[in-house]
């Protein structure tokens, strides 16, 4: 039986110089180390990236719905309605803006029979109605009823009858005289009707008799001694209609 070893390369490994011989590599080659540093670096690139759109389109998002809110908001607050009514014969149609930020009611009466077209704002911050009438070229202005409905019960009572049309009713009188010369500085009237007044004389106005559904006698005295006539109309619980009649002689 021959005992002659067999030549491994361990064996040939052994007579060589220390400088040739290979060494054991353990773990990750230079290389490997290299290619991931590259997908690490790629990853937090791509995360970076990924937080900066999130925080970017967050951002605009939310930007998106606090305006859409405030919109809604100021849509809210300030609210115009077509309030329609029979009035001899005729259906008229007026219209109303109720703001519950500057608390103001804005009444736009048309030309219709013996109504004369105007604009009148009743300003429950100052506590006075301003009237404007074109056709008389002059504004009014008269202390706050406080029996008018406050824009709320104003705005709460249009929104629940939206597209009724009212039946005709009596009207409640009011008289006024102007009290001359004209207010010298007027800037205190509301923005809702400062702008139909500017460069026209505006006139305090006084009462002159107990409102009311007036006789035909007393509506009679108290013409001979107004200059304007103020009349309402309540429909429902709140909703009223201003009508303005002016003497212009």
């Amino acid at each position: 039986m021959s005992t002659e070893k067999v030549a491994t390369v361990d064996s040939f490994q052994v007579g060589l110089p220390p400088a040739y011989r290979p060494t054991e590599v353990k773990g990750q080659s230079k290389t490997g180390w290299k290619v991931s540093d590259a997908v690490l670096a790629g990853v937090r690139c791509c995360l970076s990236l990924a937080v900066v759109v999130f925080v970017f389109t967050g951002g605009f998002y939310i930007g998106y719905l606090q305006n859409e809110l405030a919109q809604r908001t100021k849509l809210e607050q300030a609210k115009t309605f077509a309030v329609r009514f029979h009035e001899k014969g005729n259906i008229v149609q007026e219209k109303i803006a109720v703001n519950l930020q500057t608390q103001t009611e804005t009444f736009f009466g048309v030309k219709h029979n013996d109504v004369p077209k105007f604009t009148a704002v009743n300003d429950f911050k100052q506590g006075i109605t301003v009237v404007h009438v074109p056709s008389a070229g002059a504004c009014y202005v008269r202390v706050l009823d406080t029996t008018f409905p406050k824009p709320q019960d104003l705005k709460n009572e249009l929104d629940a009858h939206a597209n009724e049309t009212w039946d005709e009713v009596p009207r409640e009188y009011h008289y006024f005289k102007t009290v001359k010369p004209a207010i010298g500085d007027a800037s205190f009237l509301p923005a809702e009707i400062k702008s139909h007044c500017q460069g026209l004389p505006v006139y305090w106005t006084v009462p002159v008799s107990s409102p009311g559904v007036n006789s035909r006698q007393r509506r009679r005295a108290a013409r001979r001694r107004r200059s304007v006539s103020l009349s309402l109309r309540l429909f429902g619980r709140n909703i009223i209609t201003v009508t303005i009649s002016v003497e212009t002689s």
